[in-house]
């Protein structure tokens, strides 16, 4: 079972690989921090563009459960609209 803990937006210090669309995200870009705990594996932070984490808005606790390929969510950004 998943607990939240934060969602912060942060300057990357370092790269970061993106859990959703598994690209880099590079030092001094500003992206989604989420943090949590997961029953049995403890703390866990995740490391999100801003983009990918907001293309997530309405997906369900079953679609973070079962995530996504990185190929398909790539493709499934490049037929969003740009803010």
């Amino acid at each position: 079972m998943w607990t939240h803990l934060e969602d912060k937006d942060v300057a990357a210090r370092k790269g970061h690989r993106c859990l959703l669309c598994d690209r880099m995200i590079p030092k001094g870009m500003t992206y989604r921090r989420r943090t949590g705990v997961e029953s049995g594996e403890g703390f866990i932070t995740m490391h999100m563009h801003r983009r990918c984490e907001k293309a997530t808005a309405d997906w369900s606790e079953m679609d973070w459960e079962l995530g996504c390929d990185p190929a398909d969510f790539r493709q499934m950004l490049k037929e969003q609209p740009h803010d």
